[in-house]
Order: structure tokens, then sequence, then C-alpha cells
């Protein structure tokens, strides 16, 4: 009976006769849509407008008799038209409005359910029921009296009044989702109801991304967590926030899920955490700290090595040196050296962060560079030493293109020098002819070439010096020797004397030096004299020689025993006319031959002579007359040439009277030994 009764109340409500048939339209719940059906009396389909709130669809086609609306929280009211046709120009237009109620509330809190039924049964059961995802269960039973748990407590009074209310307590999670009544589960849901909304805390924060991150790049933390609230299916819930703590003090403006920040080597001391939020705030996330990857960004080498290079000597040590650098993770280290020809090789094992190289010889024929390799994860660094290895090497002498010592060569033939002193830093290279001690070509340079003469002469021949020096090296040298064949021949580089002066006599000899240019040197064997003297000519041939080998001095005593020694004389080797020479005479002159006077007449002396051997050079006369005891100057009579006759008039003279007269030769060096004297009467009538 009092299901017949509710059942004509409510097809009062929501029924209408179309030809003698209702039309009702029910509404249900399910997971936060809301779905309208009807029963279609019409076989034609049915059109539909949907109002949400205020803002009306256009016509919508209907062929299945329901119409969802999704997500019906979000609206306070919707309303829904539906046009049954029964011919094309026969219609009824039926509405229905559902009232979308929510209560929201806190984890721990207790919140009031209402609404108003349009009846209660006055016998039976009035049933409350509680729908969460796809389970429904009945949580109150009322008849008449307090339904109340501890749950649930139940506040309508009278108990069977058509508003509902009751009080859930202490609410959780579960709690949340759609409470409805009926008589019937059924019943229930054809209108009605509340929708309880539950904010939770969402769930505990958690960091995740990649924590080894590259130093100097971007590290992208996210926060990850998920709201709790119930039920999940409500659509205005707030997205959630984020908040970013570094050693627990919260960044300012940082509210998204990601965190974005440049890594550098210093955040390895950071500790981040973060905590989300919707309405509650989750637990905060553990902390975590970041891993930076970084290096190698410097190549430490100590002792710290020059810039420009490190000056070794070859052959000496240098090092040890260490090399290290700031990675992480480790980098890995490595010694290399490098020479001139093949590339780079290994010196040390690998190693990581530090590694030192020990000492290493130097070795100028092997080795150019030696450098510090050190890889990691933002790639290769290196440092490099340069070796400026510095050395001297002993001088090469390369005559003619050869390399020699020593060289023979005839005079004439070409003669060129080379010297090679290799050297770091580049020596000064000097060739040196050592008899004279003179440099004949001086550069800085590591070849010194030197054409000593397009045709070499016997002058070349000596000793030479190939030098090298440098600052860092004492000075080293080598000699070699050039010696040219050349024949004999006078030397017109030294005074020659070819002619002489010298008086005669049994021990006069006159001392002929002759420099002369031979190599080999001449022999005394092969020296030989021509002249006017029939008398042997003495040859010195303990050779004076000069101080280079091919210059000697022939000296040879010539014996003048009287004036005819004097004249031409030419010395000859090996029958070779090396020099013709003239001995003069320089003697005092030989007293005149002859002299006589006779009177010719009365007071009248004729005095003649016979002039001798002048000395050699031109010699006068010189007559006296005695008076007294003192012998007077008559007169000085020019010589007439040896053998010729002299002779001189005196004036008038006392006849009968005895003078004495003396005739004296002279030159320039000296007169005469002795004059000649003679004692004449003047004739008279």
């Amino acid at each position: 009976m009092i299901k017949v009764i509710r059942l004509g109340l409510l097809l009062i409500q929501i029924l209408c006769s179309v030809q003698g048939q209702y039309f009702k339209i029910f509404t249900k719940i399910i997971n936060g849509n809301l779905i309208f059906t009807w029963s279609n009396v019409s076989t034609i389909h049915n059109i539909i407008t949907i109002t949400k709130d205020s803002s009306e669809s256009g016509w919508i086609m209907v062929d299945d008799d329901q119409y969802r609306v999704e997500d019906v929280t979000l609206y306070k009211t919707v309303t829904i038209k539906v046009r049954e046709l029964y011919t094309s120009q026969n219609y009824k237009d039926y509405k229905k409005t559902f009232n979308s109620k929510t209560v929201e509330s806190k984890e721990g809190e207790s919140r009031n359910i209402s609404w108003t039924e349009d009846y209660f049964p006055r016998s039976g059961i009035y049933l409350v029921f509680h729908a969460y995802s796809n389970s429904v269960s009945t949580i109150m039973q009322i008849r008449d009296s307090d339904p109340s748990t501890e749950k649930y407590v139940y506040h309508t009074r009278p108990v069977d009044s058509v508003y509902i209310q009751f009080e859930v307590m202490n609410i959780t999670l579960q709690d949340a989702g759609y409470y409805v009544g009926g008589i019937s589960e059924a019943d229930a849901w054809s209108g009605g109801g509340v929708v309880l909304i539950v904010f939770g805390k969402p769930v505990r924060a958690q960091i995740t991304g990649n924590l080894n991150a590259q130093v100097r790049k971007y590290a992208y933390l996210k926060c990850e967590s998920r709201s709790t609230s119930a039920p999940s299916y409500y659509k205005k819930f707030p997205p959630l926030t984020y908040s970013w703590f570094v050693n627990n003090t919260k960044l300012n403006g940082e509210v998204r899920e990601t965190y974005r920040f440049i890594v550098t080597k210093d955040v390895k001391y950071n500790r981040y955490s973060c905590q989300a939020k919707e309405t509650l705030e989750s637990e905060k996330s553990d902390e975590i700290q970041i891993n930076p990857l970084y290096g190698p960004e410097t190549v430490l080498v100590t002792p710290e090595p020059p810039i420009d290079g490190l000056s070794v000597h070859d052959e000496e040590t240098f090092g040890p040196y260490n090399c290290s650098a700031d990675c992480n993770p480790p980098c890995t280290v490595q010694w290399k050296l490098r020479d001139p020809f093949w590339g780079f090789r290994d010196v040390t094992p690998l190693g990581t962060s530090s590694v030192t190289v020990p000492e290493i010889t130097a070795n100028r024929t092997s080795m150019a560079m030696i450098r510090c390799v050190v890889n990691g994860t933002e790639g290769k660094e290196v440092s490099s030493i340069k070796l400026n290895i510095q050395y001297l090497s002993n001088p090469k002498i390369y005559i003619n293109g050869n390399l020699q010592n020593s060289r023979t060569v005839d005079e004439g033939s070409p003669l060129f020098l080379a010297c090679n002193i290799e050297g770091n830093p580049v020596p000064v290279t000097n060739l040196k002819e050592l008899t004279g001690n003179e440099i004949l070509e001086q550069r800085s340079t590591t070849w010194l070439n030197h054409t000593l003469r397009r045709e070499a002469v016997c002058s070349d021949t000596s000793t030479y010096s190939c030098e090298g020096s440098s600052s860092e090296f004492e000075r080293k040298y080598q000699s070699f020797n050039i010696n040219v064949l050349c024949d004999p021949r006078l030397d017109m580089s030294a005074v020659v004397k070819t002619n002489y002066g010298s008086m005669s006599g049994p021990d006069v000899n006159v001392s002929v030096t002759v420099p002369v240019i031979a190599n080999p040197p001449i022999s005394p064997s092969g020296i030989t004299w021509s002249g006017p003297s029939a008398e042997s000519i003495l040859t010195n041939l303990d050779l004076q020689r000069d101080t280079s080998i091919y210059k000697q001095m022939i000296i040879s005593s010539i014996p003048i025993p009287d004036h005819r020694a004097f004249g031409n004389y030419s010395l000859m080797y090996r029958g070779k006319t090396i020099i013709d020479i003239t001995i003069n005479a320089e003697d005092k002159p030989q007293p005149p031959l002859n002299f006589t006077g006779y009177s010719y007449a009365s007071g009248y002396i004729s005095l003649t002579w016979i002039s001798n051997f002048n000395g050699g050079p031109d010699q006068v006369f010189t007559l006296y007359r005695k008076e007294g005891s003192n012998w007077r100057v008559i007169k000085n009579i020019t010589d007439p040439g040896e053998g010729e006759v002299g002779f001189y008039d005196l004036g008038l003279l006392n006849t009968g009277q005895e003078y004495w007269f003396r005739l004296e030769s002279c030159n320039r060096i000296s007169c005469s030994s002795r004059p000649a004297e003679i004692k004449v009467r003047v004739q008279g009538n």
C-alpha cells in the first residue's frame, strides 16, 4: 500500500499524459557524471537542449532516450528540455532540472549533509546511500527512531521529516563521494543527493631527476606528488603548488613542480627538499644532494713550468712534474711525450686525479714536448711543456764538399770551405785562419759556407779552425789543415832587394836574402847562382822559414874579392831563375896611376895621370901643391874614366924652381888610401 501511494505521488510530479500514456525523466549520478534518461512513447527520435547554469545549448538530436552531462559538479544547475515528437507538427516539451549540491571538508573535520525529499515513507524504511567510485553502501536505515552511529549522527527532527540531515564525523578520504537517499537504491538515484568533497594532504613529495648533473648546465629537479582529495572526479580541486627548500630555507618564488638551476661545484654542499600543496600541504620530501659533474676545467702542473717552454741541456735530466685536475668523477691523467717525427707516446700509465712523471733525460733527437692529457666528463684538457733542448755539437768540416779534416790541393784548384755546427740556441760560427789569427768569416748560423779562393794559391796553406759558441755552452772548435802545392817563386809580398853595394877585397862577401814561396819547401841542392865572378858562391840553406810553411828565406854569401866581381847575378832553383840581382861597387877609389909631370916650356909644367878604379861612386881628382909645410888645393878635376889619361897644365911658374904636387882621388865614400906625389923642376930659357 505504501509503495502504491509513493508511486502515485511521484507520478503526479513528473508524469504527463500524452495520448493516454506517461512521460518521465530520471536522473542518476555516476562518478560525477549526470545521466538523464526518459521513457519515450513516440517512435520518432527526440531532440533536446541542455542548460548548464545559464548557458543553453542548441537542439541536440537523441536516438537512445538518454543524455550524459560530464562533471556535473562544475555547475549549480543543469536543466534538460526534451521535445517528444509525435508527428512533424505534433510534439510536446518536458523539462527536468538537477540542482548540484556539494559540501567541502578537510580530513579530520565533520560536516553536515542534507537534502529535501518529496515525501518520507510512513511505513517501511528510508535508506541513505554512500556512492564512491564503483561501490555503493548503505550507511543508515531510518525508521521511526534515531539511526545515528559513531560515524554518522542523524540530526533530522522529527526523524521522519522530509528534510534529511546528518553529520559525517571525523571525515576521511574514504568518506568522499555521493550521498543520496530513498526507499530503495533504484529509487534513490532518481534525484537529489549531495557530493561530499574531502581535501586531503597530497602524497608525500618525492624529488626525482638526474642527481648527477653537469657543472655550468641546468639541473632539473621534479617534485613528484599527487592529490589525495576525493572524489577524484571533482574538477574544482586547485592545482598543486610546490615549495622548494635549500638547506631547509624556503626559496622565494619557486612554486613550480620542476626546479631548474645552474649547477656549480658548490652545489654538492646543498640539501634540496620540496613540498606539495593543494589545500593542505604534503609532508616534505627527503633531502637530496646533487653530485656535480665537472672537470677538467684547468690542468695544474707543479712545479709550474716556464710559459715559453722549458730550457734544458741535451742529455741533462728534467722533472719530476706532477699533473692534476679537479674533476668529479676523477679524471684520467696520463703523461705523453712528443718526438719531432712520430707524434706522441705514453710515458706514464693511465692514472686518476694526479700523476707524476719522473725525471727524464733530455734527448734532442727524440723529444720536442711533454704533455699531460686529462680526460673527464667535460672532455679533454691538455697542458703541454715545450722542450727547448739546448746543445752545441762538435764542428764538422767540409772541404770542397767532402767531410774531412785536411786537404792537399794544387795551386790554381778551387777551394771551398764549409763549417757546420748544429746548436740551440743558434751558435755564432766563425772560420779562422790560425797562423795569422785572422777571422775569415763569422755569423750567427749553423752553416757557414766560405769560398776561400776560386783558385787556391800557396798562401792558403795554413791551419784553420771552425769554432762555435753560444750563451749556454763553452766554445767548441775543430782545426784542419789546407796544404796548397806550389812551384818555387819569389815572394813578392816580402821586401825584395835587387841592388846591392859592396866593397871588394879578399875577405869581402855580400849577404843576399831572397824570400821565396814554395810548397813543398825547396831543397838546398837545387839552388845555384850565376854571375861575373868565378868564385864559388856559398848558400846558407839553413833556410829561415817564415811563420808560414810555404815561405822561406834563401840566405847566400857572394864573395867580392875585387872589383871584377861586381855585376849581375841570377839565383836559380833547379835551372829556373828565381831572381836577378846586381852587386855594385861601393868602395874608396884606388890611387891614380902613372902620375907624372914635365916642363914643356919656360915657366910651364904639364901634369898627367891614368885614372884608376873609382870604387863604384863617381870620383873626383884633387890636385895639391906644397907650399912650405902645407898642401894647398889647386884644382878639383873631373874623372876622365877608368884607364883614361887625365891632365892639367899649370900656369906660369918660376923657372929653375922645384915644385911638389899631390894628386888624390875621392868619391862619396872616401878618398884613395894613399895619394900620388911627384916633384918637378921648371925649365928656363
